[in-house]
């Protein structure tokens, strides 16, 4: 059946498309939802980006068109002719007379048998190494001895060796990377490609003339095909382990499965939501950045040879789950993420869930008896009717959007572990059981509280007057559950909350009360102490010496003046609005305050908005940040040569993407309840006006996402965005400025890129009062011992590789090509760096969000980084007009501003350069620059 034809049915009310022959069948981006295709061959079909939500693939045969399979068959023999062709040379040898040449070939043969039996017990690359270093140390012996001795045949023997070695490692490395392909497409592979060598060994007799052909023989030929033979079963086992999943040949799994499913079925982008694939065959079919929530796996076949790219299905325990509804316990499900799984009426007993993402999963009817829930995402999740007895809840995360109805469930654990020195783990209840429904009920309390936690005591007078006033402000009902002590000046105050009331909010505004009526408190009895000390210090005024108070007077004027210099170097902003995103995501939506402040020393305004649930926003940020990915790596700076256009990708799909991801985002920013926040501002400031805007949030896809699209920027040519923690503060300004900028300049392993471009840069900046001193891939302790410098640093600046872990917390610096560092490794002497002054980190490298995450909770008070892979000539060219910017005593915003603008310039060779600079701020400071103009 044709494309159109499919689609004029479809378009007629036709859904029922069972058994049909739709090989390579072309409906990208087509709308087919609740279509039929069960038992249809569906080989080579295009579906790439279509929308098939309810559609039903049961018993479908995926995989590779005929066409390609004709290809394999082809490629296959012509692999098993380039074996008997090399088998035939090695034979040449073996079946000489001239025993130097005899003796290369024995040799010859044994370097083939080295590198087959170590590929198929150790892997191709270190297989390869092994046989290279082995060859590289006889050789060497070997020639050197032929010197020594002056024996001709042995250096023949050497140079024979030598050839022979070469091509040994190219035929067995082509044969081992390219079998596993035809072997994943056809059945007959080993076949064809025995036909092959056998052919080629006896067209070598017939076609040979002079020393080959005397040396070949009826001998040599057989020698030829047994030798073939052997290389190809050899190579043909090893790409049999490869598919058969065999982790010591991943690579090679990689590359046939990545070949394959470019050739066969396609889903990738496709919106497969409670799409039907039970006992369908999807053998090297592409499903990356697909949408697969609720979809059904039941018995499908071949799933571990598609491929998944970044999809939870590429875990092999998830896959083994939804694909036989029963947990492998030789899987690990700890910190899996099932988000949107159809798990209902599945068999999880015993299964370890720790820190697994279940969010909106379905687990109706499941049977998750003695589970390990342990720090488990559960928001939305539906747990009706399901078992769990003995489960361990410690940490879990639910909402009222868990769905708890008909749970059965006699006991839980509060605790993972027991507590030291016991074995208790808090069972609750702690004898007999739950009645029935006495889980929903005591668990639906706890949804419908709030918990403060404070740290360093609590005062309970405070406590009573902001109860009091959120119950005038919000709910009278809002009632005072308890107190718990916990130790160490730790104690939780739990509060009952109604139905209807944003937990956030309230959560947030309890705080900020309690501080307020603790400050009233405290200045209370501050006031009696202050006039009893008013009275010591007036009798103590009286009787002191005239030439005393003359001192004091001067060193007052002294410090005044010194203060007001100080306050002069600074630039003060027009203002700054703070936008703290609490707990929620983009599927939930999140409650925001508000604090605008006009002036660096007005009051704020305060108020809350929320923004909407956007989760479409969530998949087109991944689906860009995945095809970014594919073209510029996953986390090394990247060079390449001549700076050519980079064309092994679709610019347009990329583009496609982001045109729909930057819409979505503004759709996002411009909704009515979060718009009250732009009409505030515009409300506040002039567009001509110097403003910061900080994102306080510790969501890492928040953090991700281009914020320097808000349309609200366009209207503010000179307000900045920078990120921040949940922990931000105002800064004291209280170190005294530095006659010259010292800059801390680490360049660590430059493998594959340029950084002497960046050391270049930074010399550069011979006009201005700054100091700069290099580390060259230093080592740990010289890093270390450097950052402790007695004299303080204003700016760190790193350039090289670097990557950052998924949580958005930490990340890593390479310092050359065998040693890498954390930032909880330089945590105390980055502490130290920050008491003496430092004011700026710059990381010029990839994929830097977790290493600004670590640097915010060591309080660096501003950090620059790359959001994702950044490539070469992008990381120079932000460098060089960053600092051009800042030499001209620009603030540091405005610098980055500047600089994010002229990387526009370079985005028709690297797309969306200009969305990679982000900053990160730990402090509310008038903006100071950073380098000054030499006198």
């Amino acid at each position: 059946m044709s494309a159109n034809r499919l689609l004029e049915l479809y378009a007629a009310g036709e859904r029922n498309f069972q058994g049909q022959n739709l090989r390579g069948i072309v409906l990208q981006g087509q709308r087919l939802c609740g279509a039929d295709f069960s038992q249809s061959d569906i080989r080579g079909a295009d579906f790439t980006g279509a929308d098939l939500k309810n559609a039903r693939f049961r018993q479908a045969h995926a995989g590779i068109g005929a066409t390609w399979q004709y290809v394999a068959n082809v490629l296959a023999l012509f692999l098993g002719i380039l074996a008997g062709f090399f088998s035939t040379r090695v034979a040449v040898s073996l079946a000489s007379d001239y025993r130097p040449q005899l003796a290369a070939g024995i040799i010859s043969w044994l370097i083939v048998c080295l590198i087959c039996l170590t590929t198929r017990w150790l892997g191709l690359l270190k297989s390869l190494v092994i046989a290279l270093a082995c060859l590289s140390l006889i050789g060497t012996l070997m020639g050197g001895l032929s010197v020594w001795l002056n024996q001709e045949e042995l250096g023949f023997i050497t140079l024979e060796v030598a050839t022979n070695a070469i091509l040994t490692v190219g035929v067995i490395a082509v044969l081992c990377i390219m079998l596993p392909v035809p072997t994943a497409i056809i059945a007959n592979s080993r076949l064809l490609a025995s036909v092959g060598a056998i052919l080629a060994v006896i067209s070598v007799p017939l076609m040979a003339s002079g020393p080959v052909a005397k040396n070949i023989g009826a001998y040599g030929t057989v020698l030829a095909g047994a030798i073939a033979l052997a290389v190809i079963h050899l190579c043909l086992d090893i790409a049999n382990q490869a598919l058969a999943g065999n982790p010591r040949h991943h690579l090679l799994q990689s590359f046939a499965i990545t070949v394959a499913a470019a050739l066969g079925t396609r889903f990738r982008h496709a919106d497969l939501t409670h799409t039907d694939f039970a006992k369908a065959d999807l053998h090297y079919t592409d499903l990356r950045a697909s949408c697969i929530n609720y979809t059904r796996w039941d018995q499908a076949q071949g799933l571990a040879l598609a491929r998944w790219g970044q999809s939870p299905m590429s875990h092999a325990g998830i896959r083994h789950l939804l694909t036989f509804r029963s947990h492998n316990h030789h899987h690990d499900l700890a910190g899996a993420n099932l988000s949107g799984a159809d798990l209902s009426y599945i068999d999880l007993q015993k299964v370890n869930l720790k820190g697994a993402n279940l969010l909106g999963a379905d687990l109706q009817g499941a049977n998750l008896a003695h589970a390990n829930l342990t720090l488990v995402q559960a928001f939305g999740t539906d747990l009706t009717a399901s078992t769990m007895t003995g489960v361990c809840i410690e940490g879990w995360a639910i909402d009222s959007t868990t769905c708890l109805v008909g749970v059965d469930c006699h006991y839980v654990y509060r605790l993972e572990h027991p507590k030291p020195g016991t074995d208790d783990r808090e069972r609750h209840p702690s004898s007999g059981v739950f009645e029935p429904g006495d889980f929903t009920k005591l668990f639906q309390v706890v949804l419908n509280a709030v918990e403060l936690i404070f740290r360093h005591g609590i005062d309970r007078e405070a406590i009573a007057k902001t109860l009091e006033q959120v119950q005038a402000t919000y709910d009278d009902r809002i009632k005072l559950q308890g107190i718990e002590d916990k130790g160490d000046g730790f104690f939780k105050v739990t509060l009952e909350v109604p139905d209807g009331i944003s937990k956030a909010n309230l959560h947030h505004e309890f705080k900020q009360v309690y501080q307020i009526h603790l400050q009233h408190i405290e200045a209370r009895y501050e006031a009696h102490l202050q006039a009893a000390q008013q009275q010591i210090e007036h009798y103590q005024k009286t009787t002191t010496e005239l030439t005393t108070v003359l001192k004091q007077l001067t060193i007052n004027a002294q410090d005044s003046q010194s203060r007001l210099e100080e306050r002069n170097n600074y630039l003060p902003l027009d203002g700054y609005a703070i936008l703290t995103f609490w707990d929620g995501s983009l599927e939930q939506g999140y409650p925001i305050t508000a604090d605008i402040r006009v002036g660096m020393f007005a009051e704020p305004l305060k108020f809350h908005a929320t923004l909407p649930p956007a989760p479409k926003l969530a998949i087109l940020f991944q689906q860009w940040r995945a095809l970014y990915k594919q073209t510029f790596g996953t986390c090394s700076r990247i060079q390449f040569d001549n700076d050519q256009e980079i064309t092994n990708f679709s610019h347009q799909e990329l583009d496609l993407i982001a045109r729909e991801l930057s819409h979505e985002l503004q759709v996002w920013l411009q909704s009515s309840s979060f718009r009250l926040i732009a009409d505030k501002l515009r409300e506040k400031f002039l567009p001509n006006q110097e403003i910061q805007i900080l994102i306080q949030t510790e969501d890492i896809l928040l953090r991700r996402l281009p914020w320097h699209l808000w349309h609200f920027l366009d209207d503010y040519p000179k307000a900045g965005v920078a990120l921040s923690g949940m922990s931000l503060e105002r800064s004291t300004n209280s170190k005294q400025p530095r006659t010259k900028t010292r800059v801390l300049a680490v360049l660590g392993s430059s493998l594959g890129i340029d950084i002497g471009v960046d050391r270049q840069l930074l010399q550069d900046l011979s006009h201005v009062n700054v100091e700069v001193v290099f580390l060259q891939e230093p080592n740990r302790k010289q890093f270390n011992a450097k950052l402790w410098d007695k004299l303080g640093w204003d700016i760190f600046y790193f350039s090289g590789h670097s990557y950052s872990h998924s949580t958005g917390q930490n990340g890593v610096m390479q310092l050359s090509s065998y040693e890498q560092i954390s930032i909880e490794d330089l945590q105390f002497a980055l502490t130290e760096a920050v008491d003496k002054g430092l004011k700026l980190a710059i990381i010029n490298s990839c994929d830097g969000l977790g290493l600004a995450g670590a640097l915010c909770h060591l309080k660096i008070p501003q950090t620059i980084v790359m959001r994702e892979p950044v490539p070469d000539k992008v990381a120079h060219n932000f460098l060089d007009h960053f600092l051009k910017a800042l030499t001209k005593e620009k603030t540091l915003h405005s610098a980055i501003r500047e600089a994010r603008r002229q990387l526009v310039s370079l985005e028709d060779q690297y797309p969306y350069a200009s969305w990679l600079p982000a900053l990160f701020q730990t402090k509310i400071e008038v903006s100071m620059p950073l380098l000054h103009q030499s006198d």
